[in-house]
């Protein structure tokens, strides 16, 4: 962990840069939510796959890595106001933007963005732990 994230963080800049690029053929507004749409949208896939063929532990394993994403987006999403984090962009260095920043903006919550943060953190954290336990369950059942 550095600067408060973690290191398969990187995967997910990756995925997240690369849904701006994808979504953006749909229009500005898809471009823009695209990244966070992305990154939550392949591992979520990926367990639907595991999860039909009946493969639990890799379901299980994407699940936790869809949920973990949930912790990545909301210290972007508390980071809104502020807009300290470095960002990096797949265009023009010149035209980089904050995501949730212009998101919360256009939506009229930039004010809450720390406490929707907070909300989407504690859902992440809820949906790792249920996914764990789950598991866990499942395992000791078998």
């Amino acid at each position: 962990m550095h600067g408060g994230f973690l290191f398969i963080d990187s995967a997910n800049l990756v995925v997240h840069e690369g849904g701006h690029l994808l979504f953006g053929w749909f229009g500005r507004t898809l471009g823009l939510w695209g990244g966070t749409i992305l990154q939550w949208l392949v591992p979520l896939t990926l367990a639907g796959y595991f999860f039909s063929q009946r493969q639990t532990t890799a379901f299980a394993f994407c699940m936790f890595f869809f949920f973990e994403n949930w912790l990545y987006t909301a210290g972007y999403m508390a980071d809104a106001r502020a807009m300290q984090l470095p960002l990096v962009t797949t265009g023009d260095p010149d035209l980089v933007e904050h995501d949730w920043h212009t998101i919360f903006s256009s939506l009229g919550v930039l004010p809450y963005d720390t406490a929707i943060a907070a909300v989407v953190r504690f859902l992440g954290w809820c949906g790792m732990l249920a996914t764990v336990g789950w598991l866990g369950w499942t395992t000791r059942k078998s």
